[in-house]
C-alpha cells in the first residue's frame, strides 16, 4: 500500500476485480502513477488520518455499507469525492458527485472532469488525450493479459478472432500469430453450439444482454475440452467487437463426474454389504436352528440319564461321555456361529456387574489341572489396585481370557504360563499372558487374529477351528481394546490387551449360586399345566421327561395352530413355545394367544429358539412372549423360568458338596497303594482308557473299599483332569515319577 500525497486519487473498494478495473479506468485518463488502493476501510481510514487526497473514488458495498464509515469519509474528503453505488441509492447522494452501477468509462470520467480540482485533474485527463502511442499499448496489454480466464476479442461482422491474452494462447495451445485471424467457428465443436453462438449470442449481445453459454470446444492438438463463456458486445472506434471470456470447466466437470461415479460404487457396495450381512444373518439364523436343535435332544436325554440313580458305573461313564463329547461339539458350534455373527455385524455387549477378582481365580483353578498335567508352572499376577467388582460383559471377557490361557497352555510344553492384571490410570485394566512355548513365526504374526488361521507352531498342532483368536480379537475390540502379540521362536509369545472398565461396589453383585439340583416341586402348591410346543419330537420328549415326574400336567403340540387350539380348550398356566414350526410358526401363534381375551393376555409365553442373536430376543419380547431360552438349554434354566413367571418352589439337593468329593481323597490312604498299581492308573488316565481304569479300581475294591468308591466316582464323572495329577502325585511320593 503506497502513501498518499496531495495529488493522489485514493480508492476505496473491497472487491478485488472492481478495484482492478477502476485502476485501469483511471490509469487511462491520465492518472497513472497517482491511483492508490485501498481495500478495507480500515485501510482507507488509516491512509486519509495522514494525507487528504486530490480525489477519492468510493465504491459502496453491496453489502455491508457502513454508514458512519461513509460519513466518515465525506467528512475528510468533502466535495473531492466520487461515489459509485446500486441505482436505488442515488437519493441518499444528492449532494455527492454520484455514478450509477454498472458505469460505463464515460461516466466516471465526466465526474472526474467536474470535481473541483480542475487544475490538478483536468491536466491530467488532458495529458491523458494525447498519450503516445506505446504507452497506450502498455496499459491495454497489461489490462488485456492480467485476466485468469482465456480472453478473446472477435469482429462482430465476419466472426474472426482479432486479439486473444496469453492465458487464451495457453488454453487453445497456440501462439498469438496462429489465433489471430481465425475464425472463431473452427474452436467450437457441436452443430448445436454453432447455432447458439451464430444466432442467440449475437441476438442477444445486439441487444445490449450478455449471454453465457456452455459448450465443447477444441484445442490445436485435437484435445476437447468443455468451457462456459460469458460474452458481450461494444463499440470500439466505429468498430462492433464481441468478447468472449472463456474458462476451462474440463477438470471441474470430470472431477464432478468421478465424485459421481465414485458415489455410485459407493452406494452398488454399501448395497451389496448391506445384501451380504443380510445374507450373512440368515444363515447364522438356519445353521444355529439347524444345528442346535439335535444338540438340544442329544445334550437333554445325556443330562437326564445322568440322573438316573440306576446306570451302572459303565454306563454311567458312556452317558459321560455322549454327554462331553455333546459339549465339546456345542463349543465348536458356537465358535464358527459366533464368528458369523461378529461378521454380520450382530455381535453385542452385555455388561453387567461381576467379581473380576473371583472370575480370576476360577481361571486359575480351570487351568492348573491343565497345566499340572503337563508338569508347567501357572503364575497370577494382580495388583492390588485392579478393582475387584466391576461393570463389564462377563461372559466375552471369560470367553478372551479362557481363549488365550488355553492356547498357551496347549502349546507350551516346558516352563510357565502367566497371567498378569494391572490397573492402569482412567478406569483401564491391562491384561497380559505369557508363555514359554515355541513361539510364532515372523511371517504368521500378522495373520493369527484372522479366522480359520493357525500358526505354525513347533509341533504342528491343529486342534480346534482356528477361530479363538479371531473372536478373541473381535470381542476385545467390541469392548474397547485390541490384543497385540510379541513373540520370539524358541522362547514364547507374550498376548496383551487393556480394557476401559467401571468399578461398581462390591454390593452390586449377587453372591453365586450353589450348584444345585432339583429333585422335587415343593409341598402345598398347585398342580400346574404346561404346555410344550415344538415341531421335533424328541425336543418335546425331553421337556415332558424333565417336567412329568416332578408333578406336573403336560400336554404337547407339534404347531402353532395344534397350540392354539389346546389353549382354548386347557387353559395351560404357562406355553413352552418353539419359534420355527410348519402350519403356523411360534411367533404367529404368540400373538393369536395373546388376541384372544384375557386369558391369553396372562398366560406366560416362554421362547424357545436355536437363535443366538441378541436382536431376535428384543424381537420375541416385542411380540409378546414373556421370556427366552436358546437351545440347548440346561435343566436349571427350565426350573429358574417356571420359578419366575409360575412362583413354582423346588426341592434342591445342594450337589456342590458331591462335586468336592473327588478330590477330597486322601492322600495319606493313597500312599498304601502299591507304586507299581499307581504308575499303571497314572498312564490310563493319561491315555483315558476307561476300561482300564475300571479294571484297576476293580483290583483294590476288596481290600479298599474307600479309596475304590472315590476313584470310580472320579470314573464316572470323566473327571481324568483331576484323577490324573492325583496319581501322580502319588508316583513322585513314591518315588516312581519318570
Amino acid at each position: 500500500m503506497s502513501e498518499l500525497s496531495p495529488s493522489s486519487v485514493l480508492i476505496f473498494c473491497e472487491d478485488g476485480d472492481d478495484l482492478a478495473m477502476l485502476r485501469a479506468q483511471l490509469d487511462l485518463m491520465g492518472l497513472w502513477g497517482r491511483v492508490v488502493n485501498a481495500e478495507t476501510e480500515a485501510a482507507a481510514l488509516m491512509l486519509t488520518s495522514t494525507q487528504t487526497p486530490a480525489l477519492g473514488v468510493y465504491r459502496r458495498p453491496d453489502q455491508g455499507y457502513d454508514h458512519d464509515y461513509f460519513n466518515h469519509i465525506k467528512a475528510q474528503l468533502g466535495q473531492q469525492l466520487i461515489i459509485l453505488g446500486p441505482p436505488e441509492t442515488v437519493e441518499a447522494y444528492s449532494d455527492e458527485h454520484f455514478v450509477p452501477l454498472p458505469h460505463t468509462f464515460e461516466a466516471l470520467q465526466d465526474k472526474v472532469r467536474t470535481t473541483i480540482l480542475t487544475d490538478q485533474v483536468s491536466a491530467a485527463l488532458s495529458r491523458g488525450k494525447v498519450l503516445a502511442p506505446g504507452d497506450q499499448e502498455r496499459i491495454y496489454r497489461d489490462l488485456f493479459d492480467r485476466g485468469s480466464d482465456a480472453n478473446l476479442l472477435l469482429d462482430y461482422d465476419t466472426h474472426v478472432i482479432i486479439d486473444a491474452n496469453q492465458r487464451a494462447l495457453e488454453m487453445y495451445g497456440v501462439t498469438r500469430e496462429e489465433i489471430i485471424g481465425m475464425n472463431m467457428l473452427e474452436l467450437v465443436t457441436a452443430p448445436e453450439h454453432l447455432n447458439m453462438w451464430r444466432d442467440t449470442q449475437f441476438l442477444q449481445t445486439s441487444a445490449g444482454e450478455p449471454v453465457f453459454v456452455d459448450r465443447l470446444d477444441k484445442k490445436k492438438d485435437g484435445t476437447l475440452m468443455h468451457v462456459t463463456v460469458s460474452g458481450s458486445l461494444f463499440e470500439y472506434a466505429g468498430r462492433m467487437i464481441f468478447q468472449d471470456i472463456i474458462r476451462d470447466e474440463t477438470q471441474r466437470l470430470q472431477a464432478e463426474a468421478d465424485l459421481k461415479v465414485a458415489k455410485e460404487a459407493a452406494e452398488a457396495a454399501q448395497n451389496a454389504a448391506e445384501a451380504a450381512n443380510r445374507a450373512k444373518s440368515t444363515f447364522l439364523a438356519n445353521m444355529s436352528h439347524e444345528i442346535r436343535t439335535p444338540l438340544t435332544a442329544i445334550l437333554g436325554f445325556s443330562q437326564l440319564m445322568e440322573r438316573d440313580p440306576e446306570l451302572s458305573p459303565a454306563q454311567q461313564t458312556r452317558v459321560n461321555t455322549i454327554n462331553r463329547a455333546g459339549e465339546h461339539l456345542l463349543a465348536l458350534i458356537n465358535d464358527v456361529l459366533e464368528m458369523s455373527k461378529i461378521e454380520a455385524g450382530k455381535a453385542e455387549l452385555n455388561p453387567v456387574p461381576f467379581d473380576l477378582w473371583a472370575l480370576l481365580d476360577d481361571l486359575l483353578v480351570i487351568f492348573e489341572v491343565r497345566t499340572d498335567a503337563k508338569g508347567l508352572g501357572l503364575q497370577m499376577q494382580r495388583s492390588d489396585e485392579v478393582p475387584q467388582t466391576i461393570l463389564a460383559d462377563q461372559g466375552k471377557l471369560r470367553q478372551v481370557l479362557i481363549n488365550l490361557i488355553g492356547n498357551a497352555v496347549k502349546f507350551t510344553h516346558h516352563g510357565d504360563v502367566a497371567l498378569r492384571v494391572t490397573a492402569l490410570p482412567e478406569n483401564l485394566v491391562q491384561f497380559e499372558i505369557e508363555d514359554t512355548g515355541p513361539g510364532i513365526p515372523p511371517e504368521d504374526l500378522d495373520q493369527i487374529f484372522n479366522a480359520f488361521m493357525q500358526a505354525t507352531h513347533g509341533d504342528q498342532t491343529q486342534e480346534g477351528t482356528g477361530l479363538g483368536l479371531a473372536i478373541s480379537q473381535q470381542f476385545v475390540q467390541l469392548m474397547g481394546g485390541e490384543i497385540t502379540v510379541r513373540s520370539r521362536l524358541g522362547w514364547g509369545s507374550t498376548f496383551t490387551f487393556t480394557l476401559p472398565i467401571t468399578p461398581v461396589e462390591t454390593d452390586q453383585v449377587a453372591d453365586a449360586e450353589k450348584s444345585m439340583e432339583v429333585t422335587g416341586v415343593a409341598p402345598d402348591q398347585p398342580t400346574y399345566r404346561l404346555l410344550v410346543v415344538d415341531d421335533q419330537a424328541d425336543n418335546r420328549t425331553l421337556l415332558i421327561e424333565l417336567l412329568q415326574p416332578l408333578g406336573f400336567e403336560l400336554q404337547a403340540a407339534e404347531n402353532g395352530q395344534q397350540a392354539v387350539d389346546i389353549f382354548h380348550s386347557w387353559r395351560p398356566d404357562l406355553i413352552w413355545m418353539d419359534m420355527r414350526m410348519p402350519v403356523m410358526d411360534g411367533i404367529a401363534a404368540t400373538q393369536a394367544i395373546r388376541a384372544s381375551g384375557t386369558a391369553g393376555q396372562q398366560v406366560p409365553i416362554i421362547a424357545l429358539t436355536a437363535s443366538t442373536l441378541e436382536q431376535d430376543r428384543a424381537d420375541l419380547l416385542a411380540i409378546g412372549c414373556n421370556d427366552f431360552i436358546r437351545k440347548p438349554y440346561q435343566p436349571e434354566t427350565i426350573f429358574t423360568a417356571l420359578n419366575a413367571h409360575l412362583g413354582v418352589a423346588f426341592i434342591y439337593q445342594d450337589v456342590s458338596t458331591l462335586m468336592a468329593t473327588p478330590t477330597s481323597i486322601n492322600p495319606d490312604e493313597l500312599r498304601q497303594l502299591p507304586p507299581e498299581w499307581l504308575a499303571e492308573l497314572h498312564q490310563a488316565a493319561v491315555e483315558s482308557r476307561l476300561g482300564r481304569i475300571n479294571r484297576l479300581v476293580e483290583q483294590i475294591r476288596s481290600d479298599y473299599p474307600e479309596i475304590a468308591a472315590a476313584l470310580s466316582k472320579l470314573v464316572d464323572d470323566f473327571n481324568f483332569e483331576i484323577l490324573y495329577p492325583t496319581s501322580r502325585m502319588q508316583m513322585i511320593s513314591h518315588g516312581v515319577d519318570s
